[in-house]
């Protein structure tokens, strides 16, 4: 079963409007107007509200292909992650994609462009960045072994300062990290060792942040210099996002 949540300050509330469908990722491009993604069986789907998420309506169905992560950078220009390197790109409000590689076999997790021409991506081991419009990627090194980790979601506060967080099976006893940089991201530092996965990361300024990892969401007052164990959400969280101040979004699978 899966569900999308809301968290007001310490309190989650399920609305169990995509049931049966694995939700990957929710947008929203302001405080009415949002994105989800699912994935069943053999087809994903795109969901979209009109009303801050209280109904959703599909927009688009995908066969054969599975839809990990969705971005837009204004109001017609689209990305959503998919595997095998494949990114789709929308012009006109996701009505349309148009399919795309990154030059990668590994899955796409996501995608952010600050500008029509600069962007940065990830796979499950790489970090990519372009400066023309996705015609041209090129890989940036991380600082633990691409081997051992598997990314799980950015999240950039501005084109300087980002975060990422990762899933980690080696032998050093840390079950995730995240990853910061401050040079719109072509350095990477370990920002926080955890014990236990970290799938999603989203800050409200520079220093107001919530990390998801397992079945809680942590926060941070501090920029992510330290983190408090906060809400238990009673599912595993895939993505988060903000749609007012007080107010979140997020999506997984539980019960």
């Amino acid at each position: 079963m899966t569900d999308c949540i809301v968290i007001s300050q310490e309190l989650w509330q399920q609305s169990d409007v995509f049931t049966d469908y694995n939700l990957n990722s929710i947008y929203f491009m302001d405080s009415r107007r949002g994105f989800a993604i699912g994935n069943k069986n053999d087809s994903s789907k795109l969901f979209r509200s009109d009303d801050e998420g209280e109904s959703w309506k599909r927009v688009a169905t995908f066969y054969n292909r599975s839809l990990n992560n969705i971005f837009f950078l204004n109001d017609t220009q689209g990305y959503i992650c998919s595997n095998n390197g494949i990114y789709l790109k929308s012009n006109d409000e996701g009505f349309s994609w148009q399919s795309n590689n990154i030059g990668t076999s590994k899955n796409l997790v996501q995608m952010i462009f600050f500008t029509p021409d600069s962007g940065i991506a990830i796979s499950t081991d790489s970090i990519f960045l372009t400066n023309n419009s996705g015609v041209n990627w090129s890989k940036i090194a991380l600082p633990v072994s691409p081997y051992t980790i598997i990314l799980t979601k950015m999240f950039f506060l501005n084109h300087r300062t980002g975060f990422i967080c990762s899933s980690n099976f080696g032998s050093d006893g840390v079950d995730g990290y995240l990853f910061k940089t401050i040079n719109g991201g072509t350095e990477w530092n370990i920002s926080l060792s955890a014990f236990t996965t970290l799938s999603s990361v989203y800050f409200i300024n520079l220093n107001n942040g919530i990390l998801l990892g397992g079945i809680y969401c942590d926060r941070t007052t501090n920029g992510g210099s330290n983190w408090i164990t906060g809400a238990y959400t009673g599912i595993l969280g895939n993505d988060c996002v903000q749609v007012s101040e007080n107010e979140f979004y997020a999506v997984g699978y539980g019960s």
